[in-house]
């Protein structure tokens, strides 16, 4: 169904402003049609298209009192439109101008009602005819970010650090071309950046949120258009810029606070310096209510505090405790508590249940710690979860940490700093980290003994995280020219499609500047066997 309205929001105004480029002071200064394929990104790696819509537009100052109202013809199917269209623009005094929107639900349909050819704005007695032939749309914009994860569409972030915002790159950016970001809090637009070619040829942007600009809780529209001019007349109307455009915008939701629970869960905990207690409340999803499955509290513990964890491998995880001296390191380890209080090494396929039944919508109650020796489970982290067995409450993440006990030597697993890192000392390779809902990407950026550069990386399932080395300070400069290199090719592949046990291959790579060259992907088979 189409929609006829005042502002293409972002896309309408965008427009305007791609036509109007630096506007002449006058009471009529831009006008132009647009179609634009509308995204939305709900994930690291997934955008979709969400409509497609056309638009067409006067802009200037003092518009108000136009009469008569601007019209738009072309090739218009009339006949599919019906008497809600007439050609009539509508005035919109928020967006500095008038408008006509039209919105469909596929490309076809907006097609069938609006062709290719010449559109022909009408106002103030005259008439500016613009080519818009060609269906020369951009490429899907997509959003990254220096912190935060994905949660069910949505973006999630921490407001007291700064979070930093890239866009992938406008591949055709070309001269009349126009970048446009946005981020808005309700109506409010709290920054917006626009980027024509001809002021700035960087074909992405990038903007850095300071600390605290958000209040906990706001939930931020960002809106990305890519806007590809294909047609321009100067000289119709004396001093009115005339243009086409097809465009590609993006939206998406990021809320300021830290990612929602796996489930609800509320715990009471009293760790003492003797004994320790602690009981929790939880209520299963929504999804999961009424689903026969098994309760679950374990523990992630230093191996020198687990009973017998030296003949359990399958126990150990891939995290070291920290606390332990380089010369004696300390293992962490999957456990539980026995009937003595003292935590007893287990695998993901031997922990025992705590209560098993139907799933409630009322919750259930569950004893973490019932006046435990504390010396016993000093530096453990205790978490509950529940699933059809033990291995597919793992596997599925559908655990969360409940309370951790202070020790010298501590295993409290916590998500990846995400980023690029490198160790200044050690020239020719760096990391990449980037998480997205339980997914990780772990890629190296290295030469083998040829000197040739490989990207390695495999496609992770996240059920816990794993120690990185030390983050590269914003600025600092790859010590080696060959790593820096790999590194802005590497920022070239979507890496994020390629899945673990992906026979090696070799794909080109088409740089920001327009180089091309080839590097070999090899991925490894390997997946972490760890908790959420």
């Amino acid at each position: 169904m189409a929609r006829f309205g005042l502002g293409a929001r972002v896309g309408a105004a965008a427009l305007g402003l791609v036509l109007g480029g630096p506007l002449p002071a006058q009471t009529v200064d831009s006008v132009g049609v647009q179609k634009t394929i509308q995204y939305v990104q709900t994930s690291a790696a997934q955008v979709a298209p969400q409509a497609y819509y056309f638009s067409a537009l006067v802009l200037g100052n003092g518009l108000g009192s136009l009469s008569p109202a601007p019209t738009v013809t072309g090739p218009i199917n009339t006949a599919l439109l019906g008497s809600s269209f007439n050609g009539t623009l509508s005035f919109s005094g928020a967006g500095r101008g008038w408008d006509v929107f039209a919105s469909y639900a596929s490309r076809p349909e907006l097609d069938a009602r609006f062709g290719s050819g010449t559109y022909t704005i009408h106002v103030n007695g005259g008439a500016v005819p613009v080519q818009l032939n060609g269906d020369d749309y951009p490429d899907a914009p997509m959003l990254s970010f220096s912190q935060g994860s994905w949660v069910d569409g949505k973006f999630y972030f921490d407001r007291a650090r700064p979070l930093t915002i890239t866009t992938n790159a406008f591949a055709s950016f070309a001269p009349n071309d126009t970048i446009f970001f946005s981020l808005m809090v309700g109506s409010v637009t709290r920054l917006n950046v626009v980027q024509h070619h001809g002021d700035d040829p960087t074909n992405a942007i990038n903007v850095t949120v300071p600390a605290n600009t958000f209040a906990e809780g706001d939930e931020i529209r960002i809106n990305t258009h890519f806007s590809n001019a294909v047609d321009q007349n100067l000289t119709a109307l004396p001093g009115v810029y005339g243009g086409s455009a097809y465009g590609a915008q993006l939206g998406m939701t990021m809320v300021a606070q830290a990612p929602p629970q796996v489930f609800p869960m509320t715990v009471t905990s009293n760790i003492g310096a003797v004994t320790s207690t602690a009981t929790a409340q939880i209520q299963p999803r929504p999804q999961d209510v009424g689903q026969t499955a098994s309760v679950f509290v374990f523990a992630v513990a230093p191996s020198n505090r687990v009973i017998n964890a030296s003949q359990a491998k399958a126990a150990a995880i891939a995290w070291k405790a920290e606390g332990a001296t380089r010369d004696t390191p300390v293992q962490c380890v999957l456990a539980q508590l026995n009937s003595s209080g003292q935590l007893q090494v287990v695998s993901a396929s031997s922990l025992q249940a705590y209560v098993s039944g139907t799933l409630s919508a009322q919750g259930q109650a569950v004893t973490i710690l019932n006046g435990v020796p504390t010396v016993n489970i000093g530096g453990a982290t205790f978490y509950v979860g529940y699933g059809a067995n033990a291995s597919s409450m793992i596997n599925n993440g559908i655990n969360q940490r409940a309370v951790a006990v202070p020790g010298d030597i501590t295993c409290d697993p916590k998500p990846p700093k995400t980023g690029w890192w490198w160790n200044p000392a050690e020239g020719g390779r760096g990391y990449s980290i980037e998480v997205t809902g339980n997914h990780i990407f772990f890629a190296s950026y290295l030469y083998d003994a040829t000197g040739r550069a490989m990207v390695v990386g495999p496609y992770l399932r996240r059920r816990s995280v794993k120690s990185a080395p030390a983050r590269m300070d914003a600025g600092e400069r790859a010590p080696d020219a060959r790593l820096e290199e790999a590194v802005g090719l590497a920022r070239a592949i979507d890496l994020d499609v390629v899945e673990a046990g992906v026979a090696p291959l070799t794909v080109t790579i088409v740089a920001a500047d327009g180089r091309s060259r080839s590097a070999r992907i090899e991925v490894g088979a390997e997946r972490l066997r760890m908790m959420n």
